[in-house]
């Protein structure tokens, strides 16, 4: 049976004030309400329409509504099992949900009888306690017997918190249950998060998540360390060699983020959740697709790209980080060869794909600013990225040796193998 996933929306929010004139459900990120974008990314995740259920008065294409007789969280966890019957999770309507986490949500599979994400001290959020996002239960008759007893006893009733409602759940019936929340968790039970998914309980939640926000896409107040973004498609082998090679080097610079989207990959990719790597999951949509869900999630000051196949010089890390350090510039251009030329040999290569290759450059993150890949695009996306990102302006460092080797030969699945190199050429002579 598939899950139905219930977003709490009752429209009240009493501590939103209706700030802005708006319920905070319809308060706007990107210029697109939180509540519609929940149900967009569901909604692009495979759940169907009927199985995303708005409990409150909104509507949406993506989504069902219905109108909860509850008042109380308590009482809604239990109308809720009864409504679903079967597989529910449960999502709040005032939450901002990045799209690892929906991701992560829907397709993750649910090993306890229930689970819950939560974030426990995300320094991007400033949540200094353990602050669930979303639940997740099988059994929706175990659930509603649960909450069934909670809302039966005026006892209970009287000292029912958010936190009371974990624990109980959990099984625990002693005077932990009234505990703060910096002391209820199960790490079997709870699913740790960390990264910009927030909530707007207040209306200086709301302000000070734009301000974040906003910040993190100009690339304001961003870490001063380099993401590597690898995206990847069914060639775990080299996946897992160019990580290797990635982590020996980042002895030297620890602070480095390496992040690998995997491309909807049809081999077993479980591997991946046990590297030291920032994995993000997602269907098949492209290289262009994958780059730009790894700039989403990037937290460096510097980023580059580096694709599954290729290799890297030993001095990679620390002629990116040196340059950037050291000299005032905005992207770094440097040679590559590949394994089986020297760097001479390989010019007729490089003739033919010129510098628009993208792991043949590093940029700052204010360069790349709000530019993307085209996703559309299926061959030469980062010509077109490129000619976007390098303008006149932008102050460019030539590193004087190669550090990249590109490797195409290696894998002939890669986009490289199967377009003609031709139609590479005719693509940049249009452009």
């Amino acid at each position: 049976m598939k899950r139905k996933y219930y977003i709490l929306a009752n429209g009240e929010g009493t501590r939103w004030n209706n700030y802005m004139g708006t319920p905070k459900q319809l308060a706007k990120v990107d210029g697109e309400t939180i509540l519609h974008r929940m149900c967009r990314l569901l909604h692009e995740e495979g759940v169907e329409k009927k199985n995303i259920i708005i409990c409150g008065p909104f509507e949406d294409e993506f989504a069902t509504s219905v109108m909860t007789k509850s008042k109380t969280k308590r009482e809604v966890f239990e109308e809720i099992a009864n409504l679903a019957k079967g597989p529910f999770g449960i999502l709040y309507g005032d939450c901002y949900y990045t799209d690892a986490i929906i991701h992560e949500i829907v397709t993750r599979p649910v090993i306890k009888y229930d689970e819950f994400f939560t974030v426990w001290g995300n320094p991007h959020t400033g949540c200094a306690w353990a602050e669930g996002y979303a639940h997740r239960c099988d059994d929706w008759q175990w659930w509603r017997d649960q909450m069934h007893e909670i809302n039966t006893n005026e006892d209970l009733i009287k000292t029912c918190k958010d936190w009371f409602i974990h624990w109980w759940l959990l099984g625990v019936r002693d005077e932990r249950i009234n505990q703060h929340p910096t002391s209820s968790v199960d790490r079997d039970h709870d699913i740790f998060w960390c990264d910009e998914t927030d909530d707007f309980d207040f209306p200086e939640d709301y302000d000070k998540f734009i301000e974040r926000h906003n910040s993190k896409k100009k690339g304001g107040f961003r870490a001063d360390k380099l993401s590597i973004i690898i995206p990847h498609y069914n060639t775990p082998d080299c996946l897992k060699r160019i990580v290797a090679k990635i982590l020996a080097l980042a002895n030297e610079y620890p602070e480095t983020e390496i992040i690998v989207v995997d491309d909807g990959s049809t081999c077993d990719m479980e591997f991946l959740k046990q590297l030291p790597v920032k994995a993000i999951f997602q269907h098949n949509k492209g290289a262009g697709a994958a780059r730009n869900a790894g700039l989403m999630a990037a937290t460096g000051k510097y980023i580059a790209f580096i694709d599954a196949d290729d290799d890297i010089e030993g001095e990679y890390l620390r002629a990116i980080y040196r340059t950037f350090r050291d000299n005032n510039c905005d992207y770094i251009l440097f040679p590559f060869c590949n394994s089986y030329t020297d760097e001479y040999d390989f010019l007729h290569k490089r003739q033919l794909i010129g510098n628009y290759a993208v792991w043949s450059w590093a940029f700052t993150y204010d360069c790349i600013g709000d530019v993307r890949f085209d996703e559309n695009m299926n061959v030469a996306e980062d010509m077109d990225f490129l000619k976007r990102v390098i303008t006149p302006e932008k102050k460019r460092f030539e590193y004087p040796r190669h550090i990249y080797k590109y490797e195409w030969l290696n894998n002939p699945d890669s986009l490289q193998k199967r377009f003609d190199r031709g139609e590479i050429k005719a693509r940049k002579d249009e452009d």
